[in-house]
């Protein structure tokens, strides 16, 4: 009979160990999703980025990227930011002590300005699409039907100084131009005028558009004097054209004639 207690004891006492530990095991973790407010920007804007699932106690988000900056908000929020231009996959992780699962994301951010002259407000010229345009900048406040042999755009970004030609086909950009406040458009009324305002940022070299600092002076002195001239049929406008690995860049600059360069403003500048 004691032998018989003593099985009976065992075997309630393991019944009741197995269904302590049924009842403590984790619960599986379900990954849901991982969300961010924006894929490209421009260095100064973070990036938000929000974690969503279950059975998780705890969050992790990780770069192998050096130059990206991870700042936890909450136990599912972060913000990431780059103070230089970079692209990078971002790495997820919800678990608690016995499961995780994990989800990346890319995440990229540009520089404004002119790189390389190739490069305007992060679109490569010859490279890029209008996809990244609107990740970047948004609708255009302007398109406007351009009449060629291939189809295109014009996509104005008055406010921000800079205009685009983008091909209709294939939505490949071909042509950025960087603006002063001496250039103008209309809306498709014909009739409300929309002034450029002054591009503000570097368009290469340390230079700036409309500055009294820096003239086409500056330019001939930096990139010599193996250009094309050309002049617009309606006013003073000039233009030098300078080729650089099958890029072309035209400084435009008012002027009484072509050779009168010297000491000139630069007004626009585009890469074609």
């Amino acid at each position: 009979m004691k032998k018989l207690n003593a099985v009976w004891s065992l075997g309630l006492g393991l019944l009741l160990c197995i269904s302590c530990s049924s009842d403590d095991k984790d619960p599986n973790v379900i990954f849901n999703t991982m969300s961010a407010n924006k894929t490209d920007v421009y260095i100064e804007e973070p990036i938000a980025i929000t974690l969503e699932g279950t059975g998780f106690t705890e969050t992790n988000l990780t770069s192998t990227n050096s130059k990206i900056k991870i700042t936890k908000i909450s136990n599912t929020s972060y913000e990431v930011s780059s103070t230089e231009a970079t692209t990078g996959k971002i790495y997820a992780e919800l678990k608690n002590k016995s499961n995780s699962q994990s989800k990346n994301i890319n995440l990229s951010f540009y520089k404004h300005g002119i790189i390389d002259f190739k490069t305007v407000e992060g679109i490569t010229v010859n490279s890029d699409t209008s996809d990244k345009i609107i990740k970047l900048l948004g609708e255009p406040e302007v398109k406007t039907d351009l009449t060629a042999s291939t189809p295109a755009e014009k996509w104005e970004y008055t406010s921000k100084g800079v205009n685009f030609i983008v091909i209709k086909s294939t939505k490949l950009v071909t042509i950025a131009n960087v603006n002063s406040s001496n250039f103008y458009t209309f809306l498709s009324d014909g009739i409300t005028k929309l002034t450029y305002t002054k591009y503000p940022y570097e368009i290469g070299n340390g230079w700036k558009i409309d500055l009294s600092t820096t003239t086409m002076t500056n330019v001939i002195n930096k990139l010599g004097t193996d250009y094309i001239k050309s002049s617009s049929t309606t006013n003073m406008l000039r233009n030098y054209k300078f080729s650089f690995d099958n890029q072309k860049v035209y400084f435009y600059f008012y002027a009484d004639t072509e050779d009168d360069y010297s000491g000139k403003t630069i007004r626009s500048v585009l890469i074609d």
